[in-house]
Parts: C-alpha cells; sequence; structure tokens
C-alpha cells in the first residue's frame, strides 16, 4: 500500500467515526496498528502560527487488521485546549480551558494543535482498554504496578469535570456531592473486601490449626481406649472370664475374610500384572534380540582376535615344550648314565669285597645279589608300567589341552602381562630400595665425615689452646728464674760459693728451660 492510499485510508476512517464520540467507546476495543509520531509532552504553545503535529503514518503490513497501537506519552486532557490570549489567569486552576468547560466557544480561538478525531479516538481506545485490564487485575486482587497515565484515568477525568463543574447550580452541587459519596463508598467497598479477605485467611489459618489438634485429640483417644481395651481384656484372661472359643472362632474369620479379600485384590490385579508382564516380555525379547545381535558382532570380531593371538601363544608354547622336553630327556639320560656307573663301580667293589670276605660271604652276596637282581626287574616291570600310564597320562594332556588351548590362551596371557608387570614392578621396587639405601648411606657418611672433620678441628683447637697455655705458662717460669738468677748473681757474685751456686743455678735454669 503506498502513501496516498495511507492517507485516503485515514480520511476514510476520519469520516466513519465523525457521527460517534470517543467518550462513547466501550472500555475493550480491539487494538489497531498505527504508529504515531513522537511528541514531547514539554511542547509549548505558539499561538495559531504552531507547527501541526505529524501525520500517523501506517505499516504496510499487508492487511489493516494486523494494526498495534502504541504508547502514548501525553495527557488526553491537552487535546482540544484552545489559546487564551486575552485571559491573565494563569495561575488560577480554575480559568484553565479543557474538553469539558464553557469558559469560551469552541473554533473562537486558535488550538494548541488541530483536532484530529481518528488520533483521539485510537488514544482513547488504547488509554480505556489499560483502565480496564487494570480494573479487572485489581478485582483479582492482583494490582498492577504503574501502568502510565491510564493508571488513574477515572480520577482524573472525574476531577477534570468536577473542576469544569464547580461553579453551575445546585443540581450540578448534588452531582458533585453524590459523586464524592460514590468515591468513597468504593473506597470503603475496597477495603471491605480486604478486610473480608484477611479474615477469610485468618480463618482458613486458624481452622486448619483446630483440625490438626482435632486429629491429634482424636488419635490419642483412640490409643488410650486400645490400651484400656488391652488392659480389660489382659484382665478377664487372667481371671478366666475370656471365651477362647469364641476368641479363636473370631481370630479364624478375621484371617479367613483377610485371606479372601487378598484373593480378590490378587484377582483382580491378575490382568494388570499379566498384561504388564507380557509388555515386559515383549520388551526384554526386542532388547535381547537387539543385544545378542551386537554381542554375536564382538564375540566374532573378539573370536577373531583371540585365533590370532592363540596361533601366536601356540608356536611359542610349542618352541617352550619341545626345549623343555629335549632339557628333560637330556637330564634323564645323565641320570641314568650316572647311576649305571655308579652301579657298576658298587657291583666291581662288591665283587672283590666277596672274593677277599670268603665262601660265606660269598653265599651272603649270592643271595643278596638275586635278591637284588629281582627287586631290580620288579623296579623296571613297575617303571615300564608307570612308563606307559604317564605316556598315555601325557597324550590325554595334550588331547585335552589341544581342546582347552582356545579358553586358556587368554588366561595365560592374561598371566603372563601380569607377571612381566610384576616383575617390572618389583624390579623398579628394587631399584628405588638400592638407590634409597645408597642415597641414606651416603647421607650417613658424609654427615659422619662432616662430624669427625668437626671433631678433629675441635680437638686440634683444644689441643692448640692447651700447648699454648703450657708454653706461656713455662715461658713465664722461665722469666722468673732468669730474674732469680740475675738477683742471686748480683747479690752472690763476690764469693766463691756464690759463683758456684750461680753457675748450678744457670745450669738448671737452662735444663728445664730446654725441657
Amino acid at each position: 500500500m503506498t502513501e496516498p492510499d495511507d492517507q485516503a485510508s485515514i480520511s476514510g476512517a476520519s469520516e466513519q467515526r465523525a457521527q460517534v464520540s470517543p467518550l462513547q467507546m466501550p472500555g475493550k476495543v480491539d487494538s489497531t496498528e498505527v504508529v504515531v509520531g513522537a511528541r514531547s509532552g514539554s511542547e509549548k504553545t505558539a499561538g495559531a502560527g504552531s507547527r501541526p503535529p505529524p501525520v500517523p503514518q501506517l505499516k504496510n503490513s499487508g492487511t489493516q487488521s494486523q494494526l498495534k497501537v502504541t504508547e502514548f506519552d501525553e495527557d488526553v486532557s491537552n487535546w482540544g485546549r484552545q489559546v487564551m490570549e486575552d485571559q491573565d489567569y494563569e495561575d488560577d486552576e480554575m480559568s484553565h480551558a479543557s474538553l469539558s468547560s464553557g469558559l469560551s466557544p469552541r473554533e473562537s480561538r486558535p488550538r494548541v494543535r488541530p483536532w484530529d478525531l481518528a488520533e483521539g479516538y485510537k488514544s482513547l481506545a488504547y488509554h480505556s482498554a489499560l483502565y480496564s485490564r487494570a480494573q479487572a487485575m485489581r478485582k483479582n486482587g492482583e494490582s498492577p504496578a504503574n501502568m502510565g497515565i491510564a493508571d488513574d484515568l477515572p480520577m482524573r477525568l472525574a476531577a477534570e469535570q468536577l473542576h469544569a463543574l464547580a461553579g453551575m447550580s445546585q443540581k450540578v452541587q448534588e452531582a458533585i456531592v453524590h459523586s464524592q459519596k460514590a468515591f468513597e463508598h468504593q473506597h470503603l467497598l475496597a477495603g471491605r473486601a480486604l478486610l473480608r479477605k484477611v479474615v477469610k485467611g485468618w480463618l482458613g489459618v486458624k481452622r486448619r490449626h483446630v483440625n490438626k489438634r482435632q486429629v491429634l485429640e482424636r488419635a490419642v483417644q483412640r490409643m488410650r481406649r486400645s490400651e484400656l481395651s488391652r488392659c480389660f481384656y489382659l484382665w478377664k484372661d487372667r481371671f478366666g472370664e475370656v471365651d477362647d472359643y469364641a476368641r479363636k472362632r473370631r481370630k479364624c474369620e478375621i484371617m479367613i475374610r483377610q485371606g479372601l479379600l487378598r484373593r480378590y485384590r490378587k484377582l483382580e490385579s491378575r490382568p494388570i500384572f499379566v498384561m504388564a508382564k507380557k509388555r515386559l516380555r515383549r520388551v526384554v525379547q526386542e532388547w535381547q534380540a537387539a543385544v545378542h545381535a551386537k554381542e554375536a558382532a564382538r564375540r566374532q570380531e573378539a573370536a577373531v582376535q583371540r585365533q590370532a593371538n592363540h596361533k601366536l601363544m601356540k608356536r611359542a608354547l610349542l618352541s617352550w615344550q619341545r626345549g623343555s622336553k629335549r632339557q628333560h630327556q637330556h637330564s634323564a639320560f645323565l641320570k641314568r648314565t650316572c647311576q649305571r656307573l655308579a652301579k657298576s663301580r658298587l657291583q666291581r667293589m662288591f665283587h672283590q669285597w666277596t672274593d677277599l670276605v670268603g665262601s660265606r660271604a660269598q653265599k651272603q652276596s649270592n643271595a643278596k645279589h638275586v635278591v637284588h637282581h629281582y627287586q631290580c626287574r620288579q623296579q623296571a616291570k613297575a617303571w615300564r608300567r608307570w612308563k606307559q600310564y604317564h605316556s598315555k597320562a601325557q597324550r590325554q594332556k595334550k588331547a585335552i589341552k589341544k581342546g582347552q588351548s582356545s579358553l586358556m590362551s587368554p588366561v595365560f596371557s592374561a598371566w603372563l602381562s601380569r607377571t612381566c608387570k610384576m616383575r617390572q614392578v618389583k624390579a623398579c621396587r628394587a631399584k628405588n630400595a638400592v638407590r634409597q639405601q645408597h642415597r641414606l648411606l651416603s647421607d650417613a657418611f658424609r654427615g659422619w665425615s662432616q662430624a669427625a672433620d668437626k671433631l678433629c678441628q675441635q680437638t686440634l683447637a683444644d689441643g692448640y689452646e692447651e700447648v699454648a697455655g703450657q708454653v706461656g705458662s713455662m715461658q713465664a717460669e722461665n722469666d722468673r728464674l732468669r730474674r732469680d738468677n740475675e738477683r742471686f748473681v748480683r747479690l752472690i757474685d763476690s764469693g766463691e760459693w756464690g759463683r758456684g751456686r750461680v753457675a748450678e743455678l744457670t745450669q738448671a735454669g737452662y735444663t728445664y728451660d730446654t725441657r
């Protein structure tokens, strides 16, 4: 739709609604999609030469039924006001012209802005819809937050109308008083409704508390009655006042009734159980089929891998068996050879001994030889039988191993891997233990060497101090003796005895100094 078509549609809507007053429209109207140009609420009047407001533009959405009203940020009471240039009651709010004021006839003064019926209708419909929705939410007890200028729309309209009708006749005054009483009555009804809700809530809470207390009291009374009845029954039973036949019969009736009830419940629930079991069986069968298919594929893959591993392990096992068998045969041959050599040597020694001992010993030796020969024959027969049994058992074991090789190969591989892993772990542990032992030994030796060096240094220091002290004391003693000698020399220098004595003392001093 082009711009001329938009202007034509707006003018057509204005002509259709020119005969309808905006105040007679219902509270809720269908929203239409109109985008109104932004207006400033602080727009000042400039007389007849004021700039007209922008023309509302329609969104080209395809159909006129998809129109949506945007928020109006201006006051409704500004629309329709006229410029009062010859009036000087700017401070008197009774003199302000409004929609319903009779201060001046219409169209006698230039308007603040030109009156647009379509725009006024849309604005009034928008604010009426907001007000009706807010009133519905208030009736439900869900008062919304401030919704703009439509939140106090009835109060503003009523205040404007009362303001315009303030200087009129007694009838108008009575209407004003009636409106005030109606507002007060509405306020009183709202307060009473709020009090009624509060009282109902309090009664509900109180009733719940009372119900809980009554339930607890009934439970306590029932417990007391049951306890008293048991005590009374025990008292009657003690004094022989209880009819065992009636009690047992009543007990049997109760058990039969309970069993029948359980049987009825079981029969009633049996179809449900059967259907659930069938459904579960179908689900399990489908699941098993899927699982079997996956398991068959997995088993086939595992069998191929196992067969390859089995071939490799079979070759290794056969080579190990051949080597061990060859080694066993060689060791058995050596053992038999050694036994034969020892036996032949023993026989030669025995023959020589019998020749030396004599005829009696010869007879005894012949008898022993016969017994030994018989025992050897029996042992040879037993050995041949055991060897036949052992070879047969070996063949059976080989046949069984060939049958079980497919099962034993994974076990052998797991055992082999675990054995290798354990050997590696043991080797690592042994290395770690040896390394830790060496480290501890080196730390201990280093600490011992440091302690020994410190002890040697301390011993040398102590010895040096002791020697220094001894040398100092000896030097002081030598000085004292030298001074004494000199004094004695000066005292007895005149006599022969003095000279001889001085020589002795001097010689003694030299000897002590040398020591």
